[in-house]
């Protein structure tokens, strides 16, 4: 197959601490932290544009939030309005919720054990307050905010094990959409969150058909890569053969043939979407491990091309988003120490096809990266996570 489901429509240094057996409380900047640094109150104002992002960001904090952290979800679980964060570890290690009751404040609760595949936070109950819903072997399972993600509240079994879930919406009122990643079969799913049962897969799509072929991806995007004002769904993909090997950027217009672009994988990849050079058309941003960062972008009627790049040698961890303030996403790469300068890469102002590139110097090395507003100022905060210390590593925007 082709086409996707057609009618969908895209939506959107503390001293340490150690978590209890139960409820714990965390206050970074508080008298158990050893350090006088707040997260700050909050500002009704706009954010103001950074010229100079190495400028911008305060000295990050350390969290040790007591897992391995491997990826890291943000919301607003309790429906005060101020970002939580959810530390998630390898499969079968007890997940950190962190809610953020008031500034500088985080309630910690100690989770059931995570099934290490996709997960997201949404507000499935429309409550007002972000549920997580967890691909657990061949099931999704949710974990509803009342008991601040603790407890499994539904179950339903859809006869795959997806290692990546994207939210989507549709005309369909009443109900919920996922884009999800199958990586074991190579392939993307549409997935329907209503209430009976609480999830199945609706439709299908395999990378390929090929007889003595193998298809496989490293994650699942959704944006609007033509501009044209609907969600294209997006995967990094490698094909393998009995003597070949080759690889694809591939796009799925909605309801349309896909059309991608070959490019060599290197060492595995990562990717991250987001319009870094203010055309209104979402760029696919690619991440070789310990290589380089390419941007893909539309050229013409399903057309996309490697327009550029920027070298990235020990980059291991990437995300988009408007660190600099100016309404166009930025790029923030997380570079691994094995050159012993452990830091940040804040890549900005694409306008003419190359970066300006930015260093924020770091303690350790991340596994682990998410870009949220945390403090309330309208502007975007970095929020690391490492694995060999189980640490949360929080890079806070400065006015």
């Amino acid at each position: 197959m082709h086409r996707w489901w057609p009618f969908l429509v895209l939506l959107a240094g503390c001293g340490p601490w150690t978590p209890a057996a139960g409820d714990s409380t965390l206050t970074v900047g508080g008298e158990d932290s050893g350090s006088s640094t707040s997260m700050g109150g909050g500002s009704s104002g706009g954010p103001q544009a950074c010229a100079d992002p190495n400028q911008c960001f305060g000295p990050p904090l350390e969290l040790a939030v007591g897992i391995a952290v491997d990826s890291i979800l943000a919301g607003d679980v309790d429906g005060n309005g101020r970002a939580d964060l959810v530390a998630r570890g390898t499969a079968g290690t007890p997940l950190r919720v962190l809610v953020q009751q008031f500034a500088d404040h985080f309630d910690v609760y100690t989770a059931t054990p995570d099934g290490g595949l996709g997960a997201l936070l949404v507000d499935v109950d429309r409550d007002g307050r972000d549920d997580l819903v967890e691909s657990e072997g061949a099931s999704i399972s949710l974990y509803d905010a009342d008991s601040h993600l603790t407890e499994r509240e539904r179950v339903s079994t859809v006869g795959a094990s997806f290692a990546a879930l994207r939210r989507l919406d549709s005309v369909d009122a009443g109900a919920i959409h996922l884009m999800a990643e199958d990586r074991g079969a190579g392939a993307i799913a549409v997935v329907r969150l209503d209430n009976d049962p609480f999830a199945a897969v609706l439709d299908t799509t395999a990378y390929g058909s090929e007889p003595g072929v193998t298809h496989t991806s490293n994650g699942v995007d959704v944006g609007d890569v033509d501009g044209d004002g609907s969600t294209d769904v997006i995967a990094v993909i490698d094909t393998y053969g009995t003597d070949s090997h080759a690889a694809e950027v591939r796009v799925w217009p909605r309801g349309l043939p896909h059309y991608g672009a070959s490019w060599f994988s290197g060492e595995g990849h990562t990717q991250a979407i987001g319009d870094v050079d203010g055309d209104l058309r979402d760029d696919v941003l690619v991440l070789e491990y310990f290589g380089r960062l390419h941007r893909y972008a539309w050229t013409g009627p399903s057309s996309i091309a490697d327009v550029g790049g920027y070298d990235a040698s020990d980059g291991d961890v990437l995300a988009v988003g408007d660190i600099s303030g100016d309404g166009i996403a930025d790029v923030v790469i997380g570079r691994h120490a094995s050159d012993d300068n452990p830091r940040l890469d804040l890549l900005v102002d694409w306008d003419d096809g190359a970066p300006q590139a930015h260093t924020l110097a770091l303690e350790h090395e991340l596994d682990a990266l998410v870009l949220v507003d945390l403090d309330g100022d309208h502007r975007l905060d970095i929020v690391g996570g490492s694995t060999a210390l189980a640490t949360l590593t929080l890079v806070l925007a400065q006015p």
